[in-house]
């Protein structure tokens, strides 16, 4: 039998408005076993008690019923007393931050190679936001030598975002303007990537009141790309500045992978 969640908690305000024989009519009508966090062992021991009923399981001392179910338990009474003890949320906060980064297989020092890696790592951290639905109001790209090396260099630049967001194009524009406050000719990268900071849920979302970008537009683009790539597969369409030749230096090596034989067809093994 599915449980019922009995949630008599409201502010004080609106508890004087509520008669209180009718709420507990309604906890009579309610099974002891039928509230939410009481388990069938519970029920039949509060059941030995003459404890069958919601009503009567709220009108238990609470030192009596924490012996018997821990801290659980005081909070269960509580809350069929109107006493809140479970905050609710509307929706999850969204992380701290995302992080994108990969060490490359050979060293890089064209500015060509590191943008293609620093804009590939930005469309797939984008996607990641997408995904959470939340939108970022900073971002940070890094860059770093061999650590095993005599000399070690880190670099970092961050971009303040002028209105929060998750839109691809838009921060690989901000990623570039960030690769160019720290590059250095002939400097051998070993690893890259991009963090965004301060996230806030993406809708809804407050813009500027400069801000001439046609985000509705932006969010259709980026929902249609999201599906495509989703049912197509990954990359299926993806942005020409992250270089579209295969077997880049940035791209992350999978020779010990195992195959997908329950996801791609051209994995699955043949008979002779």
């Amino acid at each position: 039998m599915a449980k019922y969640v009995i949630i008599i908690s409201a502010p004080a305000r609106l508890m004087e408005l509520i008669d209180t024989s009718d709420i507990e009519k309604a906890l009579e009508l309610v099974a002891v076993e039928d509230v939410w966090g009481v388990g069938r062992q519970y029920a039949a021991c509060l059941h030995k008690y003459g404890i069958t009923t919601a009503l009567a399981l709220s009108r238990i001392d609470v030192q009596w019923i924490q012996k018997l179910m821990g801290i659980n338990g005081v909070r269960i009474v509580k809350e069929l007393q109107g006493i809140p003890c479970y905050l609710l949320e509307n929706q999850p906060s969204p992380r701290k931050g995302v992080t994108v980064s990969r060490t490359f297989r050979t060293e890089i020092n064209r500015f060509e190679d590191l943008k293609a890696a620093i804009i590939g790592y930005t469309a797939r951290g984008a996607e990641k936001l997408r995904e959470q639905e939340s939108a970022a109001n900073m971002m940070l790209v890094f860059a770093a030598t061999n650590k095993f090396k005599t000399h070690y260099d880190f670099h970092t630049a961050t971009a303040q975002l002028p209105v929060p967001t998750n839109d691809t194009p838009e921060l690989i524009h901000y990623a570039d303007q960030c690769l160019r406050q720290f590059y250095k000719s002939g400097t051998q990268f070993k690893k890259a990537g991009v963090i965004f900071k301060d996230l806030v849920c993406s809708s809804p979302l407050q813009t500027g009141l400069f801000d001439t970008r046609n985000r509705k537009r932006s969010q259709i683009l980026m929902r249609s790309i999201d599906t495509i790539n989703a049912e197509m597969g990954s990359g299926t369409i993806q942005y020409a500045a992250a270089g579209l030749v295969p077997n880049q230096k940035w791209h992350a090596l999978s020779r010990q992978r195992s195959p997908a034989y329950t996801t791609n067809w051209n994995h699955l093994p043949m008979a002779s």
